[in-house]
Parts: structure tokens; C-alpha cells; sequence
């Protein structure tokens, strides 16, 4: 992500004139002589900032699983804001350096051309190697994953972590190893590891099923998926409040970066 300079934080920008700022970007109409790329800038519950984009297939990778490659698609920004306005909210359009920056320190979704995508993100403008995990819509590029994350098996931990989210229960009957000594316990991706479907062995990929049930899968993994309720694919309403919850946290992990550095140091001391 570009550095924000030590004079655009909160004592140079007050919360009154980012509202103005960011209501004039929203509303502005982007121009028609340049290539749009639609990215979106959010985080997870622990502040792990994600970048994200509007992307298309561009390959598979060289080496074993061959995952999917994808790359930024160019697209047509009027229809994406009737589409966004719906459904999450009209998106910042982002040309110059205060519509950069405005959108730097807010998140969400943005139209940004396509100079100062690769400009600001030139890694995520290139073919570039991606995964996918369940209950999560898109695709997850695999720089700076764990290297565990990218192998077929799941260590100890990870497989513990799962084991004790699911309440050491089989996801799909229910038969828990602490009441039945038949019912052997293991770790199954939800999209399938590696290969065409770049599925990834991270906690949120994986989840526990008895072997009997494991045996019994059906073929297609969309339907595994729905019976586990795990579709990444939420809709309507459950959408919206996805995409404003990780817009929330997002916020929060810029406002925590921009914290003067003596109050992050005295924060983390009390921690």
C-alpha cells in the first residue's frame, strides 16, 4: 500500500473535511477517455489490510499445484457504479493524489485508473498466483501467506485450531471421538487444495469431518459447501454488512498505523 506522509494525518485532515472530500470524490462522474480498474481496499477482524480487485483468469502458475494466475480487468465505470450504489455504496473515484489519499485513509471500493493503479500497486497489477478458501468470496494472492498455507496437509496446530473451532465434532453428522470410538476425526478443504481450484490449507478452508462422511463426499465441492452452510458467496443484506464490517476494521487499522508512535509504544507496554 503507498505511505500516507507524516502530514496527512488526523491533526492535518479533521474528520469534517474527509467527509467533504470523500462525498465530492463519490459523486464525481469518471472520465470516459480512461481505463478504470475497480479495486477495494479492506481489512479482517485483526487488522490485516487486504487489497483487492476486480480481476480476470490470466493463467496458471509454472509450478506444482498449477494455481490460478489473475490480473486486474479493465472495466466500465458507469454500470460499476449503478451495480455498487446498490448493493454496497457508490464507489470513490480516484484519478489525482487527494482522491488517492482520501481513499487511502477510508477503504472500501474504488474506481482508480488504471496509470495510478499500476502506479500504487504494481505487483497486484501483474499476472500474479492466487488461492481461495471457503465462506470467502474472490481470491487471496499467495505472497506473504505461510508457506504451511500452500501445502496440502495441515500441521498440528492448524489442524488442532480446526478440531476445537468445529468442537471436535463432524461437521456433517455430528458424531464427536469423545462419545463415539468409531468416529475418526480429520481435516477436509472445503474448496479443493491446490490445482484448478487453488484452494488453500488455511482454518478457513478447512473443517472437520468423520471419516465415514469423508468417504461418503459428493463430487462436486459447491455441494459439500452447502451442506456445510460455507457457500463464499453471501448475499443481499449478509453482503452489505460484510463489505461495511471489513470497511470498519480497515479504518481502524489505518487510524492504529497513523497513531503517533510514543502512543503506540505506551498501548502496546499496557498490553
Amino acid at each position: 500500500m503507498t505511505p500516507v506522509s507524516k502530514n496527512s494525518g488526523p491533526s492535518m485532515i479533521t474528520s469534517t473535511l474527509l467527509a467533504d472530500r470523500e462525498r465530492l470524490h463519490r459523486s464525481r462522474e469518471p472520465s470516459t477517455d480512461k481505463n478504470w480498474f475497480l479495486f477495494q481496499l479492506s481489512a479482517s477482524a485483526d487488522h490485516r489490510i487486504d487489497v483487492g480487485c476486480f480481476s480476470v483468469w490470466a493463467g496458471q502458475s509454472k509450478d506444482r499445484p498449477r494455481r490460478e494466475l489473475r490480473k486486474p480487468r479493465v472495466v466500465y465505470p458507469i454500470p460499476c457504479i449503478r451495480m455498487l450504489q446498490d448493493t454496497y455504496e457508490r464507489p470513490l473515484v480516484v484519478d489525482d493524489d487527494d482522491s488517492l489519499l482520501i481513499w487511502v485513509l477510508l477503504g472500501g471500493v474504488a474506481l482508480i485508473t488504471e496509470d495510478m493503479a499500476r502506479e500504487v500497486f504494481p505487483e497486484d497489477c501483474e499476472p500474479h498466483e492466487v488461492g481461495r478458501v471457503a465462506s470467502r468470496p474472490g481470491f487471496i494472492g499467495v505472497d506473504g501467506l505461510p508457506k504451511a498455507a500452500l501445502r496440502r496437509a495441515p500441521t498440528p496446530k492448524v489442524r488442532v485450531e480446526v478440531l476445537l473451532r468445529d468442537k471436535r465434532r463432524c461437521r456433517l453428522c455430528g458424531r464427536s471421538a469423545d462419545e463415539d470410538v468409531h468416529a475418526h476425526l480429520e481435516s477436509h478443504h472445503g474448496i479443493p487444495w491446490g490445482g484448478g481450484h487453488s484452494g488453500l490449507t488455511l482454518p478457513e478452508n478447512l473443517f472437520t469431518l468423520c471419516k465415514t462422511c469423508h468417504i461418503g463426499l459428493p463430487k462436486s465441492y459447491l455441494e459439500l459447501l452447502d451442506a456445510l452452510d460455507a457457500r463464499p458467496w453471501p448475499r443481499g443484506d449478509a453482503a452489505r454488512a460484510s463489505y461495511f464490517e471489513e470497511v470498519g476494521y480497515y479504518r481502524e487499522a489505518i487510524a492504529i498505523q497513523l497513531r503517533p508512535a510514543q502512543t503506540r509504544n505506551r498501548r502496546d507496554e499496557r498490553c
